[in-house]
């Protein structure tokens, strides 16, 4: 995503009123916050690029599926919803636009048929399409589907052999599976790509617990603690360092887990992805 970011900057330096690299910019930034961070400055910036775009070219959909994503983690569903309809209604085939919808469905409403079945039209559509895999993996892993959603996920891999995201739904549907030395492998790669894949630092925590290294489970845990620690999971990552303290047998350093994951999920504001 970082990559994109740049790349899209390279060319609003030498189109400034350029509304598709306006967009870009919007929902890579929205992506961004999405997957990995929780600050409000990106969020903000995010909209107001969004935002110019309309203002140049009020039929460009992306800036609209942007600024739904923006929305809905602000909270302002109904807005977001518009957004949405909106960027569905200029676009109707766009796998883009498809896809995004899907995710809207699933965080907007919980509808994860529906959103399978959007999912499912856009890689109809365009079969290379890796985000369309991706969203119909997430559906598929919310439907209880392993098989289907591994199947999914392996598929945006293929065509995209650097998709962080990709290995991240891999890892998940496999640590859900207990395949967690599989699982292992691909949260790493998810890391690797992307060392801010927060999620993929807790589930790999999650992952060494149950194949009993407690060690590296407390150090998972614990960094993301400390890169993190007003992230949502920090709390989640402290109650994993209690309990690997307790298999290590340090309660002191288990009492202190404990009461700092307590204050975290005093304090720590509302969550800003799943």
């Amino acid at each position: 995503l970082s990559l994109a970011l740049e790349s899209w900057q390279k060319v609003l330096d030498l189109r400034p009123d350029y509304a598709p690299a306006l967009a870009g910019l919007a929902t890579t930034r929205a992506l961004i916050v999405w997957n990995s961070s929780p600050e409000p400055d990106l969020v903000e910036t995010a909209e107001a690029e969004a935002r110019r775009a309309i203002e140049i070219d009020p039929q460009h959909p992306d800036s609209y599926a942007a600024l739904s994503m923006v929305y809905l983690m602000q909270g302002l569903l109904d807005t977001a919803e518009e957004m949405s309809n909106r960027s569905i209604e200029l676009a109707p085939d766009d796998p883009w636009m498809l896809q995004t919808r899907a995710r809207f469905q699933m965080e907007r409403f919980g509808d994860f048929e529906g959103a399978e079945r959007v999912a499912q039209r856009a890689t109809e559509i365009d079969p290379r399409h890796h985000p369309a895999w991706f969203q119909l993996g997430w559906a598929q892993f919310e439907l209880e589907q392993p098989d289907e959603a591994e199947a999914s996920f392996r598929q945006a891999i293929s065509l995209r052999p650097d998709f962080g995201a990709g290995y991240l739904g891999l890892g998940t549907v496999l640590v859900g599976s207990g395949r967690f030395d599989e699982a292992l492998l691909s949260l790493g790669k998810a890391l690797q790509i992307d060392p801010n894949a927060l999620m993929a630092q807790y589930l790999r925590g999650i992952a060494y617990h149950k194949v009993d290294e407690p060690q590296r489970a407390l150090d998972a845990f614990r960094l993301l603690v400390e890169n993190n620690p007003q992230h949502p999971l920090a709390a989640h990552a402290l109650l994993g360092q209690a309990v690997q303290y307790q298999v290590l047998g340090d309660s002191a350093a288990q009492a202190e887990a404990l009461l700092s994951a307590e204050r975290g999920f005093k304090t720590i504001p509302g969550l800003w992805i799943n």
